[in-house]
């Protein structure tokens, strides 16, 4: 997961989803350097992140958005299983660490959920029972009301983690490559690892639980979506799927398995936009004004 840098209220961007009309896509965004996004479990909308603004959410079938907090450095949302909820991670000032925070979606109070121990990249379990995240460079997971902490991993850099949708594994970016372990942190194997220089990240698995997508380089080229079985093999690259982008990352799957949200890195400012696992259909939907 990645990050954003400041919104318009242009073409359905909206803070009040009262006043939030269906405007069409892409949406309207101010031109942002980075951005996290997510999938929500059992509709069309996404979560994103940004740096100056809070979380947002967007409607992928109409890019109406809808502000859900509002303040800056709040990064890498990810949904609990009903949709009511964000988990987030949320720095005070940058360089500083970051907690993970839990906020409806109406827009109230967030709940800190960990505090100060540089916690990031949270993602919660499919049962909701447990909540997975990095604390420095290893796996842990904690309840959502804050107790029952466990580490998961312990030696190596472990980030990203990615529940199975069946919530007996978690996936994670172990440096190079990608790893699976059982939700108890046993049975822990490499799947997928660079043949050349650079590493892979940002797994995500497929709601059918035979698929991981995640980003890597090729060869030393910058990085594109790539797809693998779970169970480890053979890995399908994606050509370069956003019109002038440098970099595709950061793929997260719709409820359906039918279409990926990804990235598009077009260097001053990213891109969300929607592509079928097979590559075909690429569509925005943001566009920097």
């Amino acid at each position: 997961m990645v990050l954003l840098a400041g919104l318009a209220t242009g073409c359905g961007a909206r803070d009040d989803p009262a006043t939030a009309k269906a405007a069409g896509c892409p949406a309207e965004i101010e031109p942002t350097e980075s951005m996290g996004i997510s999938w929500a479990p059992r509709s069309s909308r996404l979560a994103f992140s940004t740096v100056e603004k809070g979380i947002f959410v967007i409607d992928a079938r109409t890019c109406v958005v809808k502000q859900v907090t509002r303040a800056r450095l709040h990064f890498t949302p990810d949904w609990s299983p009903d949709e009511r909820q964000l988990v987030f991670d949320r720095t005070l000032v940058p360089g500083s660490r970051s907690d993970l925070l839990i906020s409806d979606l109406d827009g109230g109070d967030a709940r800190v959920l960990t505090h100060g121990s540089d916690d990031r990249f949270p993602s919660w379990s499919p049962r909701g029972d447990l909540i997975a995240f990095t604390r420095r460079a290893d796996i842990y997971v904690i309840q959502p009301d804050g107790r029952g902490l466990r580490r998961l991993t312990s030696t190596g850099y472990n980030v990203q983690p990615d529940w199975s949708p069946d919530g007996t594994a978690i996936a994670w970016a172990c440096d190079p490559g990608i790893c699976t372990m059982d939700a108890d942190g046993s049975h822990a194997r490499r799947l997928f690892e660079p043949s050349t220089g650079g590493e892979f990240g940002n797994p995500a698995w497929s709601p059918d639980g035979r698929s991981i997508a995640f980003d890597g380089p090729v060869s030393y080229d910058p990085p594109v979506l790539m797809i693998g079985p779970a169970q480890g093999g053979r890995i399908r690259m994606l050509p370069r799927l956003a019109p002038g982008a440098l970099w595709d990352v950061a793929p997260t799957w719709s409820p359906d398995g039918d279409e990926i949200a990804f990235i598009g890195d077009h260097g001053s400012r990213h891109e969300l936009y929607i592509v079928r696992p097979n590559g075909s259909d690429v569509r925005a939907l943001t566009e920097s004004s």
